[in-house]
């Protein structure tokens, strides 16, 4: 049964939920239907919430887009925590990445801003910036911490985590997206992770 958020002041602790079960339902929307396709209605419909509630929350699809892309960005750019040592980090972060991005549901999100970056061109600012982007500074920013602690010799972290996340997201992401190979088991995703932050590291090696 869907659930139906009732109008009016959201009890306390519930505001949160409400977003996130409005930004879980964007996701489907958009997956489905794309970005162009996808209305405020449908989103609500399938959220169980008022259209205008949608509004108060988020102003505007767009508005929407972005929460969705900052949502499973955050899922991911946190993976690393309080994990001590740069390759647990770093492995954290990987595995993260072949868990939650390649998945049919993410696949057909990316196909999705592929397709009409050139009639939303913010549409595409938006998923890099907030998704592909923050990766790069996360794990840029770890390069850095560690090149300082003498740990590796990386004299342009942020390069270094451009190649990182290339790494991740280029050939097997692009087979997934085309719909040549399924989705990673969680044994397949941590053995990738493992071996893409050994190929890093040994690039990195002092």
């Amino acid at each position: 049964m869907t659930k139906t958020f009732k109008t009016g002041r959201p009890k306390k602790g519930s505001e949160r939920a409400r977003r996130a079960a409005i930004v879980d339902a964007a996701r489907r929307v958009f997956a489905r239907k794309g970005f162009g396709a996808a209305t405020i209605d449908a989103i609500a419909r399938e959220a169980g919430a008022a259209k205008r509630t949608l509004y108060e929350a988020f102003g505007d699809k767009a508005a929407l887009f972005r929460a969705v892309v900052a949502a499973e960005a955050g899922a991911v750019l946190g993976s690393p925590g309080k994990t001590p040592g740069l390759r647990a980090q770093l492995e954290a972060f990987a595995f993260a990445v072949f868990t939650r991005l390649y998945t049919e549901e993410k696949a057909a999100i990316y196909r999705m801003v592929v397709s009409e970056a050139r009639a939303f061109p913010g549409l595409a600012r938006d998923f890099h910036a907030n998704g592909p982007g923050r990766g790069v500074v996360v794990v840029s920013g770890l390069l850095r911490d560690a090149a300082e602690r003498g740990e590796i010799a990386c004299p342009d972290p942020l390069a270094a985590a451009r190649h990182f996340v290339s790494l991740m997201i280029g050939e097997p992401h692009l087979r997934l997206v085309l719909g040549l190979a399924k989705p990673p088991s969680p044994a397949r995703a941590r053995a990738d992770a493992k071996a893409t932050v050994d190929f890093l590291l040994r690039a990195l090696a002092r």
